[in-house]
């Protein structure tokens, strides 16, 4: 493309310099299109990191929630077993 480009400027100088504009333009589109992709496969990078670090979390908190789950139903059991007659209070 870019000896074709030099090709034309020998033979026909004012189309080169017409064209120059729009490769140029092409030129800057194709560069900043790069760049979005760049960025955007470093995004991603980064949102798999957090992902990992945040299913740590994930798996600490529903470890913690079973625990207490478990403990709330052993109270509860405790207080169903208990009976309440009368003279609760005096015991």
């Amino acid at each position: 493309m870019y000896e074709k480009f030099l090709k034309l400027k020998k033979e026909k100088a004012w189309l080169f310099y017409l064209l120059i504009i729009p490769f140029l333009i092409v030129a800057i589109l194709e560069f900043y299109n790069k760049y979005l992709v760049n960025s955007g496969k470093e995004i991603v990078k980064k949102a798999e990191e957090q992902n990992g670090s945040l299913e740590k979390n994930q798996m600490k908190a529903e470890a913690g929630a079973d625990y207490h789950e478990e403990k709330s139903n052993k109270i509860e059991e405790d207080i169903n077993k208990k009976k309440v007659d009368k003279n609760w209070h005096l015991k």
